[in-house]
């Protein structure tokens, strides 16, 4: 730089780099001797600065580290220097320069070593080097996968709204829910600790998940019992269990809002008795001495029996008020207070049995209607619903149509459908969700750094898209993806082992077994593999036992080619290499024939980024 003739030397470059300060001709603005060191200089003042029609700024302070650039309408302007040390420079379309200093994360300024596996649910990185606004520090991390989240404390916790399910359907169905804007596909939700993938959303209140609830009311037909259209009390069916080896069984599963620990509980029913010359067993648990309703011939009364698995201690055969007669349909509920049991037969308090003794705490995981698994209820059943409340606590008017699902709902059947393993059980229960994270089944965690001013984090989520992160605990405003992730397959993280841009997975990832397909079949991997996955490393197994040739067809959705020809009757192995055209991450395979016991395998041994 030259001002009045004098060369300013490289120490006043150091913090005005690139400033028109003057010319010879304007009033002098600095002398200098060239001579003379200015190493203590960090400010300089112009007196008469040009202005921005004469290509000057007309700024007449400037500081070490300030930055001379031109705004979007060719004006020169000054950015000054950073208020906190370790700020840098990032694109800003919120300026007019388009530049502007901030704190951010940045990936240039985080070093890391690639996961070390160290158990089956923790992994370590070393040396992780996180860049903040004031300083820069290491840290060493372990990624703890069974709770996910921000420095391991898990972030998901219980959305608003309810949802039905039901023990047929991978159909879930919301109440004051928003599907849309809460989850994206892959998701997890979680109810009554069983996980679910969540594979598509269709509205805010409607989703669908990977598989059925199968844990939930999933009935069970014995003997002859069937569902049939002869007598029924509402809509067009009711359960029949005349016959003597007739009845159904409910296994609820281990729901805690209805096991026997809890506070207060329903059960509901109504009945049609088609003979009243024998004992007969309406409803009993298969926790032996723990609860079940009878009929007693003698008096014509339903009876109960309560106890805690041993005897039936809190009560043994106790008659409830009111005759039954036979060919007439009659309602009957059991409740539960927490201090007092009530029976009430078609809507009257029929007996009290007051009591804060819990039967057993398994009754409920298995119920049997219509029957004790040797003596059948010779009659109908129709209505049966339970509750995790108490529905009645005086004289009531039993209903006049069929129930409805509420929030206290834990399974209702109206015994409307084709066969009673596809009934119309249902549970309308509140959910948590895992939308960070949670890994399920075969899931790619990826890792994000998080911070703020004072911390950072991590978060591990399957969630591939940083914009798709929610949750993250309140003043972490800065997230950043980090180059990795983490494959769980068969609920079992891998050990990973990276070498330059490619990733070894161990144990291999089995596609598929011995598979005979002779048409064209396609393997989604999108769950194991990251999505810029570019190539996979497969290894092929050719189970070939006939002497006719038959060869393996395998390639990326994209290119099918023939990789592998035997006409021997050996078993081959080889690992091919299969480019991964698009984000589907789809490869397909299949015979040319099926010669004999012919198969093959295919099984994932890496990936390339």
């Amino acid at each position: 730089m030259i001002i009045d003739n004098k060369i300013i030397t490289d120490h006043i470059i150091n913090f005005l780099s690139g400033v028109v300060l003057g010319n010879a001709q304007q009033n002098k603005v600095l002398t200098l001797d060239g001579n003379k060191d200015i190493t203590g200089i960090n400010s300089l003042d112009l007196i008469q600065p040009l202005d921005n029609g004469s290509g000057g700024t007309g700024i007449n302070t400037y500081n070490k580290g300030d930055i001379l650039v031109a705004s979007d309408n060719n004006i020169l302007t000054k950015l000054n220097i950073p208020i906190s040390n370790g700020e840098f420079l990032t694109t800003d379309t919120s300026t007019n320069v388009g530049i502007s200093w901030n704190s951010y994360l940045l990936k240039n300024y985080l070093r890391f070593s690639d996961p070390e596996y160290l158990t089956s649910t923790t992994y370590f990185i070393e040396y992780l080097y996180t860049k903040l606004s004031n300083n820069l520090f290491i840290e060493n991390k372990t990624l703890d996968l069974d709770t996910i989240g921000i420095n391991g404390l898990l972030s998901s916790s219980t959305l608003s709204g309810t949802v039905l399910i039901d023990s047929i359907s991978t159909t879930v169905t919301g109440t004051n829910t928003t599907f849309t804007t809460d989850f994206v596909v892959g998701d997890v939700i979680n109810i009554l600790n069983n996980y679910r993938r969540i594979t598509n959303i269709t509205s805010n209140t409607q989703l669908t998940i990977d598989s059925v609830y199968t844990l939930l009311n999933t009935w069970t037909l014995s003997g002859t019992a069937s569902l049939s259209t002869t007598q029924k009390k509402f809509g067009l069916k009711a359960l029949n269990t005349v016959n003597a080896t007739s009845y159904a069984s409910l296994n609820i599963g281990t729901y805690s809002g209805f096991s026997a620990l809890s506070s207060a509980w329903t059960i509901e029913l109504f009945f049609f008795l088609s003979a009243t010359n024998a004992n007969l067993v309406l409803t009993t648990s298969t926790t032996t001495f723990s609860f079940q309703l009878s009929y007693v011939r003698n008096s014509k009364q339903l009876s109960i029996s309560l106890g805690q698995g041993t005897t039936f201690n809190i009560a043994n055969a106790s008659l409830i008020t009111g005759t039954i007669a036979g060919s007439t349909w009659y309602h009957v509920a059991v409740t539960y207070t927490g201090s007092l049991y009530r029976i009430y037969f078609n809507g009257t308090l029929g007996l009290t049995i007051n009591s804060a003794t819990k039967i057993s705490s398994t009754a409920f995981n298995s119920l049997i209607i219509g029957g004790n698994g040797t003596t059948a209820f010779n009659g109908f059943i129709d209505e049966v619903r339970m509750s995790d409340n108490v529905r009645y606590s005086s004289n009531f008017t039993p209903t006049t149509s069929q129930f409805t699902v509420d929030a206290n709902t834990i399974s209702l059947n109206h015994f409307e459908n084709t066969t009673v393993n596809n009934s119309d059980d249902t549970l309308n229960v509140q959910f948590s969700y895992s939308r960070n994270g949670k890994y399920y089944s075969d899931s790619l965690l990826y890792l994000y750094g998080v911070s703020n001013d004072v911390n950072t984090g991590y978060i591990l989520s399957n969630r591939s898209d940083v914009n798709q992160l929610i949750d993250v605990p309140s003043g972490y405003n800065t997230i950043i993806k980090l180059p990795f992730c983490i494959p769980v397959i068969n609920n079992v993280p891998l050990n990973v082992y990276k070498n330059g841009n490619y990733v070894s997975y161990f144990p291999y990832y089995t596609i598929v077994t011995n598979a005979t397909n002779i048409t064209t079949t396609t393997y989604n991997l999108s769950n194991v593999i990251p999505n810029d996955c570019k190539m996979v490393n497969i290894l092929v197994t050719h189970n070939h036992f006939g002497t006719t040739e038959s060869s393996i067809n395998i390639g990326s959705s994209n290119n099918i080619q023939n990789i592998l020809r035997i006409n021997i009757t050996l078993n081959h192995s080889l690992t091919i290499k299969i480019p991964i055209h698009d984000s589907n991450q789809l490869i397909q395979a299949y015979l040319s024939n099926v010669a004999s016991t012919t198969s093959y395998t295919l099984a994932l041994c890496g990936i390339y980024y």
